[in-house]
């Protein structure tokens, strides 16, 4: 269904600059003449598509374990930031029609529109009209960003400098729970903040306002990390919950923490310790990681179990602690839930501790978990482990993976993916069909929208 959603969403983008008018006719929004985003699209699809757009960033808030891949993220995140230009340029025209159906849509707030309406927003992608005198950058207010937080994740780093300190330091909490804000913004947002709280260094910072920073401390520096108050839970609770360390950073943070803890092992942490140190237990060596306590991990797996950024070699040393008596037991007796919890877990497994899984576990393993598994694990399955796939399941294993299988578990493996093939044409088709129904793009020749899908497609 997802790779469905990427074709349908990405042809609705690559349309919105097509056609040319300046009314709302057959329930279509038309751009304005001179906009520079000139296109026509349906109310119907546009409130669709913002509609997704908030889905994806709520999983991504979420951390789910069922996003997309990276190709796929890419295309979404590309595509809510259009939805995101296409507000603003309307914003700064004088098409009120326009402006008063995104209004009525609910995708825009109305005092945000008779703020921004009177400033220029340098950020849209645009072609200046000649002549127009260059405006200073849009000043934002912290209630505009309470109110349309989407519409602050594209402001500039001009506009996030311009912001008056009061403002600012009132919606430093706000900002910093934009998980969608791009690293350039993340710089300038921790360089802001430095300004406006009168702090140099980020640990001459008070613990409150590290704490209320949230994503922005993504733009910390090592030096910054390894002298935090890492000793104050509710920081590390607030850091760990970001998933975008790498590991360098990660390392940092692990080390820190041990530090302010006087830690010369792990024993001692428990579930709640481990809950709250998030993707941070990620930053532990595999042998550190090997002194929790396995009772404790038996507590904490649907926490753990969302660790992606861990390396096999760790993940191998947390699945170990898990499948102890103490914790889910051994491999041969996990059900599907307990596979579901572990997660990412899984991929630590051994050729040997892989083909133990029952068939009933099989069914919770996550699709999003296989193509993490090494490929001289993954080749260990049975035939008849892999004919157990679902086609989902089966479509997640990669070219890589499959490589390193035998001739006959390609061919079961392709068998079982076979009907996911079937369902994804099914769901390409019909919504080719439905933006014909609803006549989303009206000066756009059916010959062109085949071909232009044909070549997505490829």
């Amino acid at each position: 269904m997802a790779k469905g959603f990427i074709l349908s969403s990405t042809v609705s983008l690559l349309l919105l600059w097509i056609a040319s008018g300046s009314i709302v006719k057959d329930d279509n929004l038309v751009g304005e003449k001179n906009s520079p985003l000139n296109y026509t699209i349906s109310k119907k699809v546009l409130a669709d598509l913002t509609e997704k757009c908030r889905l994806f960033r709520e999983k991504q808030r979420n951390h789910s374990r069922k996003l997309f891949t990276d190709e796929e993220n890419r295309i979404f995140e590309d595509g809510c930031f259009e939805i995101d230009n296409l507000i603003k340029v309307n914003l700064t025209t004088d098409n009120g029609l326009f402006i008063r159906e995104m209004v009525a849509l609910k995708l825009i707030d109305v005092d945000k529109v008779k703020a921004l309406q009177d400033h220029e927003i340098t950020s849209v992608k645009t072609f200046p009209a000649k002549n127009r005198k260059r405006r200073t950058a849009f000043e934002w207010t912290c209630s505009q960003i309470r109110s349309s937080p989407m519409l602050f994740l594209t402001a500039t780093e001009a506009e996030i400098s311009a912001m008056s300190t009061a403002e600012f330091i009132d919606c430093i909490p706000d900002i910093g729970k934009l998980t969608d804000l791009k690293s350039n913004q993340r710089d300038a947002l921790l360089s802001k903040a430095k300004t406006a709280l009168s702090k140099v260094n980020v640990c001459d910072m008070d613990t409150i306002d590290l704490v209320n920073l949230g994503v922005v401390a993504l733009s910390f520096s090592e030096t910054d990390l390894s002298c935090l108050p890492l000793a104050d839970n509710g920081l590390v609770t607030s850091l760990g919950i970001l998933r975008e360390w790498n590991s360098t950073e990660l390392s940092a943070l692990a080390t820190r923490y041990m530090g302010v803890k006087s830690l010369s092992n792990l024993a001692t942490v428990t579930s709640e310790d481990i809950t709250m140190l998030g993707s941070i237990l990620c930053g532990f060596t595999a042998s550190q990681l090997g002194t929790l306590p396995a009772a404790e991990i038996g507590k904490s797996g649907a926490h753990i179990g969302e660790l992606k950024e861990c390396a096999i070699d760790q993940l191998s040393q947390l699945v170990k602690l898990a499948t102890h008596v103490d914790a889910y037991g051994p491999v041969s007796t996990l059900e599907a839930s307990a596979i579901e919890e572990l997660g990412y877990l899984i991929a630590g497994l051994s050729g040997i501790q892989i083909k133990e899984l029952s068939f009933e576990a099989i069914e919770g393993l996550d699709s999003d978990v296989i193509p993490v598994i090494p490929k001289d694990v993954l080749k260990e399955m049975t035939n008849d482990q892999i004919k157990s796939f679902t086609d989902d399941q089966a479509t997640s294993v990669t070219d890589d993976q499959k490589a390193a299988m035998t001739e006959e578990q390609k061919q079961y493996l392709e068998g079982q993916a076979t009907g996911g093939e079937e369902a994804l044409e099914e769901v390409v088709n019909k919504d080719v069909g439905d933006s014909s129904a609803t006549g989303l793009f009206t000066q756009m020749s059916g010959r062109l929208i085949v071909a232009l899908l044909l070549v997505l497609l490829i």
